[in-house]
């Protein structure tokens, strides 16, 4: 996996030194301006008059400025489009399109007229919410389980109402260059419902224009362009068969194809997750090569596995990669000191078995390098405390141990992991067995950790529930 970016000619930076010191950007910015001012008046009266309905005067109002911006601001002169067989004259209600640029939205927008699918907090801000409700965007609740169902039950609803502008979705949930396409995600295909695959091809010869480098770099980098080229092809319309309808990756899969073979271009399996997982594992090797010790080299992590076995997503994995960069040491890693300073565990012994627990298989075979090395003449005491510093030096947390961590004691499916976990915290001498005395030993040790008290005799409650009569 190698992503590739963006490269600054010598020809593309003679033409934005030329574009910013002549002027010329500055007047495309101020034309921006207006033009955003005359769509936000346009909005604003759509909203007083029929804000609930649809106005067809408000579409070509917005597609006419569009089109405005594209000719003068973006330099897109002519832009040819084909069609299957003839232009429709009522578009299908979900089109689906390769997303390479922020400049893919307004050109479909002049073309079709197209609503997005948008986030419900962006309603609440007082400008953009009112613009983008005035412009028919389909608001969705987006972040849990239940909130993931509604999105597709309302983009189901809305694609199986008569009358609704085509709604446009660039499944790859983000940008591309136009000789990859990267995986669909399969949300827009989850409905199952007939769609309009659009393949758009940028054919500047100078300038890549996808959006890989930042919105600003990206918008300075077209802007600054005498002319700019596209074609936009839309292919017939795609009907899920019986197999694709009950399986959203595999319709996904196909509609992905066939825009691929439209712009001979490759498909890979990887995602944008995948890129800032690349750039976490780049970033962490770099620290650990500094420090001297290539810890993905000796235990390499896969990020198939964290599917798989510890059910988590790429966002979250990323997130937690974040927190990892922040605590672990020179090397990469994180030791015992580290591990009982960053989580604030005032007891050693607590932090202490907290700590192998989570290190698993990697403390099963250091402990079975122990027992070959007991069978060896004992060593002097100089070269007990060195082979002591040794064996100090190698009990640390991975970015895997810490991922397995999490799972334990944030995730349902690993509840036996964490009773397990939980048994040997409380189990304070080890014998595989806990008592009554064990259990009062951890509850102090938590009440004085959290600086709190249970409310309650846990005295009392212990020797009820061990049928005892003393706690010693």
């Amino acid at each position: 996996f190698v992503p590739v970016l963006h490269t600054w000619s010598c020809y593309e930076c003679f033409k934005v030194i030329l574009f910013v010191c002549s002027g010329l950007m500055l007047i495309k910015l101020i034309l921006f301006i207006l033009i955003a001012f005359f769509c936000f008046i346009g909005c604003a009266l759509k909203n007083c008059c029929c804000k609930q309905q649809r106005s067809k005067f408000l579409e070509y109002y917005i597609r006419f400025w569009v089109r405005v911006a594209l000719f003068f601001i973006f330099g897109f002169y002519y832009i040819p489009v084909t069609y299957p067989i003839k232009k429709f004259t009522k578009w299908p209600t979900l089109i689906v399109a390769n997303h390479v640029s922020l400049i893919d939205a307004f050109i479909l927008v002049y073309l079709t007229g197209c609503v997005f699918v948008a986030k419900k907090e962006l309603q609440r801000i007082p400008v953009i919410g009112m613009t983008m409700t005035a412009l028919g965007t389909v608001w969705v609740a987006r972040g849990s389980k239940k909130g993931r169902k509604q999105v597709i039950e309302t983009i189901k609803n809305y694609v199986n109402t008569a009358d609704n502008a085509p709604l446009t979705i660039f499944p790859q949930g983000t940008t591309s260059n136009i000789s990859t396409i990267t995986q669909f995600k399969p949300g827009a295909f989850i409905p199952a419902v007939t769609v309009l695959p659009c393949a758009i091809k940028y054919t500047n010869k100078f300038c890549d224009v996808a959006l890989l480098d930042g919105l600003f770099a990206n918008g300075l980098r077209v802007g600054c362009q005498f002319i700019n080229f596209v074609n936009v092809e839309f292919l017939a319309p795609y009907s899920p068969n019986t197999e694709e309808q009950c399986d959203a990756v595999l319709f996904a899969q196909n509609v992905r194809s066939e825009i691929a073979k439209t712009l001979h271009a490759n498909m890979t399996l990887h995602t944008f997750e995948d890129l800032l997982l690349f750039e976490f594992a780049q970033r962490l090797k770099r620290k650990q090569e500094i420090g001297g010790a290539n810890m993905i080299e000796r235990a390499p992590f896969i990020m198939d596995d964290c599917y798989r076995r510890l059910h988590m997503k790429a966002k979250t994995v990323i997130e937690l990669g974040k927190i990892y960069m922040q605590y672990c040491d020179a090397n990469g890693v994180i030791t015992l000191p580290q591990f009982q300073n960053v989580f604030q565990i005032r007891d050693p012994m607590f932090a202490e078995k907290l700590f192998d627990v989570i290190m698993g298989e990697r403390m099963n075979a250091m402990s079975s390098q122990t027992v070959n090395k007991e069978r060896q003449p004992e060593p002097k005491d100089e070269e007990e405390e060195e082979e002591k510093e040794k064996e100090e030096k190698d009990r640390f947390i991975m970015f895997d141990d810490f991922l397995v961590a999490v799972a334990i004691v944030y995730q349902n499916e690993h509840i036996e992991d964490a009773l397990l976990l939980f048994f040997s915290m409380v189990d304070r001498d080890s014998d595989g067995v806990v008592t009554a005395k064990d259990v009062m030993q951890h509850v102090q040790i938590v009440e004085k950790d959290v600086q709190s008290s249970f409310g309650t005799d846990m005295e009392a409650f212990c020797m009820e529930v061990f049928g005892i009569e003393n706690i010693n």
